[in-house]
């Protein structure tokens, strides 16, 4: 039954072709397609394998459903197998090229032959086959469906292998892409960078010419670039030479390294840059009772030089007249040769008398070296040819000068020294080894109770002058403050306490410039006027 069956299958296959009917193969599946009056009937079957597995019931199914299909629209449908199929088909070629018969109308007329012999067969079959294909015909339709499933997993799984068998030689591909590429391209590091600014801010530039896998900079990972390319910023130390080591590894492997140096100079610092002195910023009404006597010393014979002394004095005259409000008819300026200890006794024991009433005011400058006695008690200006073995002989006492000043009896009396006391010069010198500083307040018989005194420094610290300022540090501040940097308050005065103030900041950071302390001292009344009316 098994085989009559196969051959039956065989001979409907081989019908389908002999009446031009469309075959297509895919794979291991044979796909038929009977086209008949727009109407398409198509069914797969796997030939020996399906028939072998599933026998009797399977082929019995396959049977019933196409070829009975077919017999309703095919008259000449003939059954052949596949052997006398070729052998007839072999047969009608040599009659047609013999009788110029037409090959198709000799097939048929074998084809009908051999379906009359072959009646029989399906006579006495046919009743059997179709009770079996009923009762198996659920179950074979399962079992088609089951297998067809099975088909298109198994298929997925071969697709997906050949995925994989794909991705598996990209991989062995890449792996000797890249094999190729370790042995034939090599890193080659490119580094540049600009020059550190004041701040230390430099850029360094770098290409590797290559897919980039690593960079790093000192130890420090900047990651990968398929381009290569970096810019990357970094601070130089100051006053070194800091040296930056670069290395890079391509995806290869390859490695290159390089390493640069960076020189940060110190920036040398700007020399500050001080106003000069400009007197015309001082606006005030002329005092028309107001005398003033000033005295500058720097070029002593005997003596270190006490720098910008004499400068001092000249400048300190207008201020006097503009600030001070004093007439220049009632200053009396002496400076250097002018200033002999015969000239500054006179000056204030005859020149002051003469223009002092009740109701005047009496300023002195002085700006020059100044010395302690030895035991400390007595104060001495002196004057240019002051010999320091003869300080008693040729030196003037303060306490002379107080004492002119007292017999005149002015209203007020106003002292600016610019000078210490402590035994050294302005440049740190010693003037007399033995000397000992003296203490300048108002309670000490240095000056009178009702005298107004500024000092440039503390009796034991050196009244220091400035290269840049081209003045004693304490003129210099003293003047800047009559122009009105002393007015804290803005209400157009300048009190003795605001211009202490005043003093006190600016010459003391000044001073430390040179390394050197200088406190400037006030001693008498803080409230008092002393520019602005």
């Amino acid at each position: 039954m098994e085989k009559k069956l196969k051959d039956v299958f065989i001979i409907i296959l081989t019908t389908l072709f002999t009446n031009n009917l469309i075959a297509k193969n895919n794979d291991n599946f044979e796909t038929f397609k009977v086209i008949e009056k727009k109407e398409l009937i198509e069914f797969n079957c796997t030939i020996e394998k399906y028939i072998d597995k599933h026998k009797y019931e399977f082929c019995k199914y396959l049977f019933d459903e196409v070829f009975d299909e077919l017999e309703k629209k095919y008259v000449q449908v003939s059954i052949l197998s596949m052997s006398d199929f070729e052998k007839e088909s072999s047969s009608c070629r040599k009659e047609r090229l013999k009788s110029k018969k037409d090959f198709m109308d000799c097939l048929v007329v074998k084809v009908n032959d051999k379906k009359r012999r072959l009646e029989n067969i399906w006579k006495n079959n046919d009743e059997d086959v179709i009770d079996k294909s009923k009762n198996s015909k659920n179950f074979t339709k399962n079992n088609f469906s089951n297998e067809k499933e099975n088909f298109l997993v198994t298929k997925k799984i071969e697709q997906e292998r050949q995925q994989l068998v794909g991705e598996r030689r990209r991989f062995e591909e890449e792996n000797r892409n890249r094999e190729q590429a370790r042995n034939n391209q090599r890193i080659s590091l490119q580094v540049t960078n600009t020059k550190a600014n004041a701040e230390g801010d430099f850029v360094i530039n770098i290409q590797t010419g290559t897919d980039t896998a690593s960079l790093k900079i000192n130890g420090e990972e900047q990651g990968g670039k398929q381009d290569g390319s970096y810019s990357i910023k970094r601070v130089a130390r100051a006053g070194q030479t800091t040296q930056f080591t670069i290395i890079a590894k391509d995806i290869y492997g390859n490695s290159d390294s390089k390493t640069i140096s960076v020189t940060r100079q110190i920036t040398a610092s700007n020399a500050i840059k001080y106003a000069e002195l400009n007197p015309t910023l001082v606006k005030t009404q002329p005092n028309k009772d107001a005398v003033a006597i000033i005295i500058g010393i720097a070029d002593y014979k005997n003596l270190p030089q006490a720098d910008y002394a004499n400068d001092d004095a000249h400048a300190f005259y207008d201020y006097a007249i503009r600030g001070l409000g004093v007439r220049a008819e009632n200053i009396k300026l002496l400076v250097d040769g002018d200033a002999g200890q015969g000239e500054i006794l006179k000056t204030f024991k005859t020149w002051l008398p003469s223009r002092v009433k009740s109701t005047t005011d009496v300023y002195v400058y002085y700006s020059g070296h100044g010395l302690p006695s030895a035991d400390g008690q007595t104060l001495y200006l002196l004057p240019q040819l002051a010999d320091r073995d003869l300080i008693e002989d040729t030196a003037v006492a303060q306490s002379r000068i107080n004492a002119a000043i007292q017999a005149a009896k002015p209203k007020s009396v106003t002292i600016f020294l610019d000078s210490c006391y402590s035994g050294a010069a302005r440049t740190g010198q010693t003037l007399l080894a033995s000397a000992r500083p003296i203490s300048l307040k108002a309670n000490t018989q240095t000056f009178p109770s009702d005298f107004t005194v500024f000092t440039a420094s503390t009796a034991e610290q050196i009244s220091s002058s400035s290269n840049e300022l081209k003045h004693g540090i304490f003129s210099y501040y003293l003047m800047r403050g009559m122009e009105g940097d002393a007015d804290t308050n803005k209400d157009g005065k300048i009190t003795t306490g605001e211009m202490h103030s005043y003093l006190l900041d600016n010459v003391t950071r000044q001073a430390s410039l040179a390394n050197r302390v200088q406190q400037p001292q006030l001693a008498g009344d803080a409230n008092r006027v002393l520019v602005g009316r």
